[in-house]
């Protein structure tokens, strides 16, 4: 893969909209049950809009710097860069 295939990331990562933290959060549960990233269309039943809708979504997720698609027009190429929803661990591991 090049440096051209991937989305480039922003300097910073823009607050993102209500809609947008769902999406991501949606991505994030998906990958994490099934072990691997959402087709849009995966994603789009699970969101209950239509693919063309989740495309959209996700790619402003890619231009605010959250998500990337590893190599464009691929199925499954989705790619979380930031996820600012992780609880937080203390020192402890709690």
């Amino acid at each position: 893969m090049t440096a051209k295939d991937a989305d480039p990331l922003p300097a910073s990562f823009e607050p993102l909209t209500p809609i947008q933290e769902n999406t991501l959060r949606v991505i994030k549960k998906l990958h994490d049950e099934y072990g691997s990233f959402p087709t849009y269309s995966e994603l789009a039943d699970e969101l209950g809009i239509t693919a063309t809708s989740a495309y959209d979504g996700v790619s402003k997720l890619v231009e605010k710097g959250y998500v990337r698609r590893r190599k464009p027009r691929k199925s499954r190429a989705l790619e979380i860069v930031f996820y600012p929803f992780d609880e937080k661990v203390t020192e402890d591991g709690r």
